[in-house]
């Protein structure tokens, strides 16, 4: 566990509405994907709901949940990211992983990894207050690994499967079936 880094942020929502939460994660999951771009890492790509990808590996996740703390509302995010660890440590993992020492070739400083990492979330954050899920939209579409693929969506025993079409400003997928345009909520993406 010390070659990774998991965290967990609380943010206050009084600014944002309850109805808009699950677009933080996408937000979350976009700018830290930049971040991590801009850092020196390419190909990296975002998977809906709140993955981080580089190609076809996944490189991180992000959680989040709503909580009711005294009486107000604050988001709890939660950031999964493969740092230091080899592909050997990776075998055990029944899915293609990957992490950013393999990426870049380098050890990476955990604590100053987290110290970015956290500033970048905080500056997300407050543009979303600001401006709201529009602009994320356009970074998201040019990051989404799966737009304009097949996939499928599976939620238990449930199963959709369509072309990707992107996210709406809700947060949801939407997917063109033979039945026409369905939004999803929730499930694994599945290509």
């Amino acid at each position: 566990a010390e070659k990774n880094l998991y965290f967990n942020i609380l943010l206050p929502l009084h600014e944002i509405p309850l109805k808009n939460a699950p677009q933080l994660m996408q937000v979350a999951a976009l700018s830290i994907a930049e971040f991590l771009n801009d850092s020196g890492i390419s190909g990296i790509f975002v998977k809906w709901p709140n993955d981080i990808w580089v190609n076809r590996e996944k490189l991180g996740g992000i959680i989040a949940e709503v909580l009711s703390v005294n009486s107000s509302y604050k988001l709890s995010v939660g950031v999964g990211l493969n740092v230091n660890v080899s592909r050997e440590d990776l075998m055990v993992i029944d899915r293609p992983t990957t992490s950013l020492s393999i990426l870049s070739g380098e050890n990476w400083n955990r604590e100053i990894l987290l110290q970015k990492i956290v500033l970048t979330l905080e500056n997300a954050f407050e543009s979303f207050q600001k401006e709201g899920i529009k602009p994320w939209l356009e970074k998201w579409a040019k990051m989404d690994l799966f737009l304009g693929n097949k996939v499928r969506i599976v939620e238990g025993k449930k199963k959709l499967e369509g072309i990707l079409l992107g996210i709406n400003e809700n947060g949801s997928l939407a997917l063109k079936t033979p039945e026409g345009v369905k939004n999803v909520f929730f499930g694994d993406l599945e290509i």
